[in-house]
């Protein structure tokens, strides 16, 4: 389910975020331990989803600013494909 909208899509539309070792890590194999966050695939959602600061609690600011670059650069590079 998407954090933001709280819709429910099939797995392959969302990516998973894990918290693992201190780390907020990008889960593409959807198999990291623990539980995940999980954020719509789309490019207007991810935006949202930082600007809204709905990953706040689960990461430092610095680790908030490298997911979203990682994430947003994946996001606009599968709606180019």
């Amino acid at each position: 389910m998407d954090i933001l909208s709280r819709t429910s899509y099939p797995k392959e539309e969302l990516y998973r975020l894990v918290k693992q070792d201190g780390k907020f890590l990008l889960d593409k194999d959807y198999k990291l331990p623990g539980r995940g966050v999980y954020v719509h695939k789309d490019e207007e959602t991810l935006k949202k989803v930082f600007q809204k600061g709905l990953l706040r609690k689960y990461a430092s600011k610095e680790e908030l600013e490298v997911l979203e670059s990682e994430l947003i650069k994946d996001a606009h590079s599968k709606t180019n494909q």
